[in-house]
């Protein structure tokens, strides 16, 4: 027994250290790579990139319709079954064909009948590249297969593109327009990666799925995919919210304090993405186990971001300097108060792992799409007296309303009380 459980630890361990491997080159990217686009092309046309890039990702939502989340669960509980992974995996790759085909018509439309600045309509042209790719993008199954060596790999060749672009087609000015592009390239080629790895590993195929399997699939996610819609308004929309009642240079300063925050998030959304699938597959076999694990790895996670982030507060006059920021002091005090908000977040994503896991996916969601009417509402309000400093507080108290309400109906569910539940 005491072999088994040793071996078992080893497994796990070296899951965790094979995905630390990808996370930290994906973690460490944005700082090489940030302060070089700000020098080369200004604050204010980082910002406008920043915009493309956020109506890339509000796109994806629908791309992705719920892939990200039902389909790593679906993939995660019929890992061993052939038949099942072909299905899931040539239904939701149908799903996003047809997606990114119908978004693709009406972006494109859009962009040439409203915009007229030159630059700014290359910009959102090979912005749009984002979503398209976004067929390509492989991450979601093997998230849900645990291989998660294939998944550093992938992960790696997506960054190490994306640095490598950069640095090739953005050396001056207004190569701001390529910014987006870049990161297009760097998924493409990691799903032309992943889809190898996939066929030849595990003999994943695209087979034609049937008219009502299709069908299926739009129904059972379209109730989580229009929450997802809201997360997205949530994370995103205070880019262009910024746009819209300021200027470009404040939105260029809020992405500067965005690319340090976002570092964490997009931690705290990966490991998310480590946990979830064997919590899914867990909850299958034993509750209790499934609760355990959960509360060791996010204990572990609590420590390390809190850890990281004493680090950011310690040295934030330092790192704003790093960035190459005309105003140093305001961006700093904003650092001050922003990196408040992971915490938040973080505590936000331990809940959502057993919400989704346990079947309460429309509770999460209406919880989810209050709270991003609220957060936009708050922003609007705050930003027209705090300007960036509004940003953060209405961020960090629609954070702190989320996490209390998820609380509540913990308690009111016994979502995490192993006592009540089979074992």
């Amino acid at each position: 027994m005491i072999i088994f459980k040793y071996n078992k630890l080893k497994v796990q361990l070296k899951k965790l250290f094979q995905y630390g491997v990808g996370q930290f080159v994906n973690l460490i990217v944005p700082f090489i790579i940030s302060p070089y686009l700000i020098i080369t092309c200004g604050e204010a046309n980082f910002g406008k990139s920043a915009i493309g890039l956020s109506i890339a990702f509000l796109i994806i939502v629908f791309v992705d319709y719920g892939s990200d989340i039902i389909g790593v669960k679906e993939i995660s509980q019929n890992r061993n079954n052939l038949i099942a992974l072909n299905k899931v995996f040539s239904k939701i790759i149908y799903g996003k064909i047809i997606f990114a085909f119908l978004f693709a018509i009406l972006f494109y439309l859009s962009v040439i009948l409203f915009v007229d600045d030159p630059n700014s309509m290359l910009l959102y042209q090979l912005s749009g590249t984002i979503f398209i790719v976004q067929i390509a993008n492989p991450f979601w199954i093997l998230q849900g297969l645990e291989d998660f060596k294939n998944y550093s790999v992938a992960t790696i060749i997506s960054k190490m593109s994306y640095l490598l672009f950069c640095f090739l087609l953005v050396k001056k000015e207004n190569d701001f327009v390529y910014i987006n592009l870049c990161y297009s390239l760097g998924v493409l080629l990691s799903g032309f990666y992943t889809y190898m790895i996939l066929n030849k590993k595990y003999g994943i195929q695209f087979i034609k799925p049937q008219k009502n399997e299709i069908k299926s699939y739009f129904n059972t996610n379209k109730t989580f995919t229009f929450s997802q819609v809201f997360t997205w308004f949530q994370l995103y929309s205070p880019i262009l919210i910024i746009s819209f009642l300021g200027n470009d240079k404040l939105v260029g300063q809020f992405r500067i304090i965005d690319q340090i925050i976002s570092v964490f998030k997009t931690y705290i959304m990966m490991s998310f993405n480590f946990i979830y699938p064997k919590i899914c597959f867990e909850i299958n076999i034993t509750y209790v186990k499934a609760i355990k694990n959960w509360k060791r790895f996010n204990l572990a996670n609590f420590i390390i971001v809190s850890t990281l982030l004493l680090i950011i507060f310690i040295f934030k006059k330092e790192i704003m300097t790093y960035y190459k920021v005309d105003e140093i002091t305001k961006m700093t005090q904003i650092l001050e108060i922003a990196i408040i908000y992971p915490i938040l977040f973080l505590s936000v994503n331990i809940y959502k792992q057993l919400f989704l896991a346990l079947n309460f996916e429309k509770l999460f969601s209406i919880i989810t799409i209050i709270m991003a009417v609220f957060n936009a509402f708050a922003i609007v309000s705050t930003f027209l007296y705090f300007e960036l400093f509004g940003v953060y507080y209405s961020c960090i108290f629609i954070e702190t309303l989320t996490l209390l309400i998820l609380i509540a109906f913990n308690y009111k569910y016994n979502i995490i009380k192993p006592k009540n539940c089979k074992s």
